[in-house]
């Protein structure tokens, strides 16, 4: 029983990471785009 709950609790763990690494790098890629299209601002300024 104990092994059977770890391997679940396991993969319940793992599917949050995964949410998590994702979100993570959803937030990074939001952050290039927006550095992006701040250089971009700037440009079309000049």
């Amino acid at each position: 029983i104990l092994i059977t709950e770890s391997i679940s609790y396991r993969k319940y763990t793992d599917i949050w990471t995964l949410r998590f690494k994702k979100i993570e790098y959803e937030l990074k890629k939001g952050e290039k785009r927006k550095k992006l299209l701040r250089q971009n601002d700037v440009s079309f300024k000049w």
